[in-house]
């Protein structure tokens, strides 16, 4: 589904497939987009032709596209210089004689200019020959279009942290009747070195965390989206199904010690992978938005550790990669570290980890001397050098799975 074509749909089910295929491409893929679009006016073109008793032939042959809009256009269903502006435009990519100098010159902002163009041509139409009952048609909002297959439903907040990012969509798909959600960030890409280098750490981890789905089952992994290339936009996203829950809502129910305990040693298992992988990845957002839980065959619950937004890796050779992050509004998950300059990102995922665990399991550290208890202790200690290793922590909770079982 698209927001902009809905309306097309019920109409003209052929060019509403057509038009949602050059929108899905406009960001992504702007020179296939820009030959699609010559297909969708071709369409457009026949059907008010059809419509309106326009002759679609001339001499014995088919009608030209150049034809159908001019005899349109002269009884006054069209405007006939929107839409050979548009025809010109298409020409080349569509008829296979495109020159690289017009290759390059299809820029985003052009060839959206081109598709908002021909959605208003429809949408006049649609309204002067009263196609529909109703035609408050969508407000157009760039920020709204597919990105590919992902119908963008939210335009989420990346002011509340430097993210790196430009644009954060929560997003739906369906396949076979299922549905998808996922988070895609859009980076822009500038001319400033700084600020490539900034983006690019984002979209090295993310693509690292892909690199042929080779990551463990309490991992969401994110990936980037494939472009055409010398576009500006860069996309990463990660999906979820529809089926898996937020902790957060998870636990409204009524949840067992033994189930809390497996969820929590799945987001360790998590958190060993990313924290001994070369170079090693560190999550730095450990809370219950970034953590979903869905079942397995034997219908244990199992924790997913997913929203990669503020995940930054170590480069060996560099030293740590320090983030620009802004944090305007401080986390209970943050350690009081975060507010420093020379910060060692694995005992934050510790802490914020130790955090997690207190709260999920309602211990109270000043009365509870149980060995989990323990643990925490050290894990949210004011000291990061006091924090145990992740390896330790998963140790401990593999056990406490298996005391429990």
């Amino acid at each position: 589904m698209s927001h902009h074509l809905a309306f097309l749909k019920p109409i003209h089910p052929d060019l509403y497939v057509q038009m949602r295929e050059v929108e899905s491409y406009l960001k992504t893929k702007p020179t296939l987009a820009a030959t699609r679009i010559r297909v969708a006016l071709e369409t457009y073109m026949i059907w008010v032709a059809l419509r309106n008793g326009t002759a679609i032939e001339t001499g014995g042959r088919p009608a030209t596209l150049n034809d159908l809009i001019g005899q349109s256009a002269s009884k006054g269903f069209v405007n006939g210089e929107t839409l050979h502006n548009i025809r010109k435009f298409s020409n080349p990519f569509s008829h296979g004689t495109v020159s690289d100098k017009e290759k390059d010159a299809v820029q985003y902002q052009v060839i959206l200019g081109y598709f908002k163009e021909l959605l208003e041509s429809i949408q006049s139409y649609v309204e002067k020959e009263k196609l529909l009952t109703d035609t408050d048609f969508y407000d157009f909002n760039e920020n709204m279009l597919l990105i590919n297959d992902f119908l963008p439903v939210k335009n989420m907040d990346v002011d509340e942290a430097d993210e790196g990012c430009n644009l954060k969509l929560l997003c739906v798909q369906e396949f076979n009747g299922e549905k998808y959600y996922s988070i895609v960030r859009q980076f822009e890409q500038s001319d400033d070195e700084s600020d490539k280098y900034f983006y690019k750490r984002d979209y090295i981890t993310l693509t690292k965390l892909w690199a042929g789905g080779v990551h463990p089952r309490t991992v969401i992994a994110a990936k980037t989206l494939e472009t055409e290339e010398d576009i500006p936009f860069i996309f990463t996203a990660f999906t979820w199904n529809e089926s898996y829950e937020t902790l957060k809502d998870f636990l409204k129910k009524e949840v067992s010690y033994l189930d809390k305990i497996r969820i929590i040693r799945d987001i360790g298992e998590a958190l060993i992978y990313l924290h001994y992988s070369k170079p090693a990845i560190y999550h730095r957002a450990i809370q219950p938005s970034s953590i979903f839980v869905t079942r397995n065959v034997l219908d244990e619950p199992v924790g997913l550790l997913g929203n990669f937004e503020f995940s930054k890796h170590i480069n060996p050779a560099n030293g740590t990669v320090i983030s620009r992050r802004l944090i305007k509004k401080r986390s209970a998950y943050d350690p009081p570290e975060t507010l420093t300059k020379d910060t060692n990102w694995e005992k934050v995922d510790t802490y914020s980890f130790g955090i997690l665990i207190m709260q999920m399991l309602r211990l109270n550290l000043e009365k509870d001397s149980s060995p989990i208890a323990e643990l925490v202790y050290k894990m949210i200690s004011q000291h990061p050098d006091h924090r145990p290793e992740m390896k330790e922590i998963y140790a401990f909770l593999n056990r406490e799975v298996f005391r429990y079982e």
